[in-house]
């Protein structure tokens, strides 16, 4: 999945900040509103708002540039598939295991409950530790490089 985004920090491991607008992937989303973009998901797959992340910048790009990133499709779909399709699962597999163990109707639903939110708890987590390795976004290359005062170009 291909975007254009603003390089905002650059970081001596070969890694840089990048700003992109989220795309319409986001506004499904239940935290829209108070979204800062700054999960995974939102990285990857979110308009209207900038989120930031970080992305390899094999390129050497500057502070400034605009620049196209890509992320995998597998890892997009992978993200969605977790954030949309998992909770949903979760919810439906802690039903039948209540039923399935006759706990009854209401016991069933508070288990299921229970497990939806502790299934987004989980998907939290993960989300942290990821953060933390390698960035899955990669610059590919600089479109356009700002003109510094005097029209030169850095």
């Amino acid at each position: 999945m291909k975007q254009t985004a603003e390089i905002t920090e650059v970081f001596d491991d070969g890694t840089a900040m990048v700003r992109a607008e989220r795309t319409n992937a986001c506004t499904g989303c239940s935290r829209n509103e108070e979204c800062s973009g700054s999960c995974n998901v939102g990285r990857l797959l979110s308009s209207g708002k900038s989120m930031t992340a970080r992305a390899v910048n094999g390129v050497g790009a500057h502070i400034g540039d605009t620049v196209e990133i890509d992320c995998p499709e597998s890892r997009v779909l992978l993200f969605s598939l977790i954030v949309f399709i998992l909770p949903i699962a979760v919810c439906g597999a802690a039903y039948a295991v209540g039923i399935l163990l006759s706990f009854g109707e209401h016991i069933s639903i508070i288990l299921s409950a229970a497990a939806f939110i502790l299934t987004f708890a989980l998907i939290g987590i993960f989300e942290r530790f990821h953060r933390k390795a390698a960035p899955d976004i990669t610059v590919v290359r600089i479109i356009e490089t700002p003109k510094d005062l005097d029209g030169n170009c850095d």
